[in-house]
């Protein structure tokens, strides 16, 4: 009866946590504690870190574009960045299927860890291929048809982007293992490097007045630092990935 004057969704959350605890006994809402809250953020870091720089990936170099070429260059350059961001967005599926696996396989580190470890290289190096090779191969084609006349300039680093969607698979599937196995937090000073490695050939493209296409390549470079920083992490953990 005292429910009766309390609003509907009050009530509900009152009702649903009063069925929970007579499902589940011994539950404490109580405040955990410093040091526990302390080592849930520490255990948590990493994966913020990680998330945060993987998505000033996806800003940042629009803007360094833009301060260093203008703003036809930056249109050019984001349609390519686009279309690499729309063949990469299959490497998270790919994770969320293998990650579970590969996590589970990696305690005993056993015939099925070597399988799905395998499995998620050529998964990632496939779909690789498939999202580059059309880039590579038909640059004029694929800018002429899906953009029209007015983006014919993409054609000349289309064959860039192409191999930067490759290089993304590449680290990708060498990510994917590496949290499989557990090593999450191994992956935050690679990517800073990485970063820092991109700043520093920014810097040189503007200094030196360099093309579109050699910043590009910078970035190519960046995420192939990123893949074999992976690669010598797995390798120096023994979950070697070949």
């Amino acid at each position: 009866l005292s429910l009766i004057h309390i609003s509907e969704p009050t009530r509900l959350r009152r009702i649903s946590y009063a069925v929970f605890c007579l499902k589940k006994k011994n539950i404490s809402l109580s405040f955990p504690g410093i040091a526990k809250v302390m080592t849930a953020i520490r255990q948590s870091f990493p994966y913020g870190i990680d998330g945060f720089i993987t998505t000033a990936w996806l800003q940042i170099d629009i803007i360094i574009v833009r301060l260093i070429f203008g703003p036809h260059i930056v249109g050019l350059y984001a349609v390519g960045q686009r279309t690499v961001q729309a063949a990469s967005a299959i490497a998270p599926v790919i994770g969320n299927v293998m990650v579970p696996k590969l996590a589970q396989a990696s305690n005993n580190r056993s015939f099925q860890w070597s399988r799905d470890r395998k499995m998620t290289i050529l998964m990632t190096g496939i779909a690789g291929l498939i999202f580059s090779l059309p880039l590579i191969l038909f640059p004029n084609f694929i800018a002429v048809s899906l953009f029209g006349k007015a983006y014919e300039e993409l054609t000349h680093i289309l064959p860039f982007f192409g191999i930067l969607i490759f290089i993304r698979f590449f680290a990708s599937g060498f990510g994917i293992l590496l949290t499989g196995a557990g090593l999450q937090s191994q992956r935050v000073g690679i990517q800073l490097a990485s970063l820092i490695i991109f700043f520093i050939g920014a810097y040189m493209t503007y200094q030196f007045s360099w093309s579109i296409n050699t910043l590009i390549s910078v970035i190519i470079f960046s995420f192939f630092f990123i893949g074999l920083g992976y690669w010598w992490k797995l390798v120096h953990a023994k979950f070697a990935p070949v």
